[in-house]
């Protein structure tokens, strides 16, 4: 029994390195084969547009730049327009697949859902240390909206800057930037992230607050729809003054490039204009990119 068992246990040990070595070399394809993959160069959001022929556009229910019928959802707007038009000079098709809100507009376009914001995206260094921008295509003015009977602010909108005065701002919105970095010590009465701009100005007409900042076209319309009751106290000095972009990932220069050169044939070509005029209930409200020429004369 003796001489069987020392048998058993020497024809274990020949049968078990063949094993031993097999699993090494399983382990080693495993290994190789997982450095590779994470070796191999992640597709780009330029790569995949032009793989798929089809740019997905992430966007905001903002009227005029994108306006969203609640009944058919079918959209339109400035900056529809001129995505669409974009994307047919490049020979692609459009793809509306997200809407979203202001305050997420960072996240979802560098989680990859989306391959730009396509409504109007304003130039600004909050959004700007993580997402890149398109060439502008117009300018949007932004200023201080207060009572038609309130005269604390005019010629000194630094009074504002006091806990006494309530500024009218949602979430994740340029009121909101405005509200804490140039007037810290104001109260700010937050509303939800996706609320209308109108609502702000709402806000301050019915005394909810004292005050709110949006774009010049959103406020001479509200002021002509409802005369008397607000005033704009920044006509001459704005607040800021943004160019309206598409966010885009900030490290895809071929994807810039190549959204630039449709977007700058329609610009000096005129296109941007005539969209702009399609839309443009409040003459003025939107101001145009200056021509980079001088023609000889």
């Amino acid at each position: 029994m003796k001489k069987m068992k020392d048998f058993s246990m020497r024809d274990f040990k020949k049968a078990a390195i063949p094993a031993v070595v097999c699993l090494k070399i399983v382990l080693a394809v495993v290994f190789w084969a997982t450095m590779a993959k994470a070796a191999a160069p992640k597709e780009t959001t330029y790569d995949r547009v032009m793989r798929t022929k089809t740019l997905r556009c992430g966007y905001i229910d903002y009227p005029p730049h994108m306006i969203i019928d609640p009944a058919t959802k079918v959209k339109s707007g400035i900056m529809h327009d001129i995505v669409e038009e974009a994307a047919k000079l490049l020979e692609l098709k459009v793809e509306w697949t997200e809407e979203i809100g202001w305050a997420n507009t960072v996240t979802t376009l560098n989680s990859g859902r989306v391959d730009a914001i396509c409504t109007s995206f304003w130039q600004n260094p909050v959004e700007g240390r993580y997402v890149g921008f398109t060439m502008p295509l117009f300018y949007s003015a932004v200023n201080a909206y207060v009572r038609a009977d309130d005269n604390r602010f005019t010629g000194h909108p630094e009074k504002m800057d006091d806990p006494a005065v309530s500024v009218s701002a949602s979430d994740g919105a340029e009121a909101m930037f405005i509200a804490q970095q140039n007037y810290p010590k104001a109260k700010i009465v937050s509303l939800p992230n996706m609320t209308d701009e109108s609502q702000l100005l709402l806000e301050v007409a019915t005394k909810k607050a004292d005050v709110t900042f949006v774009e010049a076209y959103l406020g001479q319309k509200f002021i002509k729809n409802n005369p008397g009751k607000l005033k704009n106290i920044t006509a001459q000095e704005p607040v800021r003054l943004f160019g309206n972009t598409m966010a885009i990932p900030q490290d895809d220069v071929k994807f810039k490039s190549m959204l630039d050169s449709a977007l700058v044939q329609m610009l000096y070509g005129g296109e941007v204009d005539k969209i702009i005029k399609k839309y443009e209930e409040v003459p003025g409200g939107i101001y145009r990119v200056a021509k980079p020429y001088e023609v000889p004369k």
